[in-house]
């Protein structure tokens, strides 16, 4: 994909399914780090074609898996600069509810972080979100529970707490 003719030609999109379905079921770390790699670089070099192939919500659908419980943070390491790329090149098309679904996984996420790197690429996704409505991201951030996992305390906390 890094020195691939653009637009990218048929075969190179054949590879896209299997690679989202491989996000979405594995939890080895070394596989989704690559994987968001691949998906990073398919999103830079070619955003409008990721538009027009309707990936859009499969990519968030990613980034909700690489979010979640179910993985530690060694296999999440990457989402934080991959969902950065989506905001950036995407997030005007995004609709509110998905901006505030993402947020709130995200700050759930970082509720139980460990490691400094995914606490530091997470917060700067929180930033961004902040930075481009400040009194909507607080108070969806204000009004949102976290679960039990989290502390079942409300996501503004859990992020001052960080």
């Amino acid at each position: 994909l890094k020195r691939a003719a653009l637009p990218f030609e048929a075969h190179l999109w054949r590879c896209i399914d299997p690679l989202i379905s491989l996000i979405m079921h594995s939890d080895e770390s070394g596989i989704l780090e690559s994987a968001c790699d691949v998906l990073t670089c398919l999103v830079e070099r070619s955003p409008e074609q990721v538009k027009g192939t309707g990936l859009l919500v499969p990519l968030l659908q990613c980034v909700g898996r690489l979010l979640g419980p179910g993985l530690d943070d060694n296999a999440c390491c990457f989402v934080g600069p991959f969902t950065m790329l989506l905001l950036t090149r995407f997030g005007a098309l995004l609709p509110g509810d998905a901006v505030s679904g993402l947020l709130h996984a995200v700050v759930t996420r970082l509720a139980t972080a460990q490691l400094p790197y995914l606490k530091q690429e997470l917060l700067v996704v929180v930033a961004r979100l902040v930075l481009e409505d400040t009194p909507g991201v607080l108070g969806a951030l204000a009004s949102a529970q976290l679960g039990a996992g989290a502390g079942g305390r409300s996501a503004l906390e859990a992020l001052l707490g960080v």
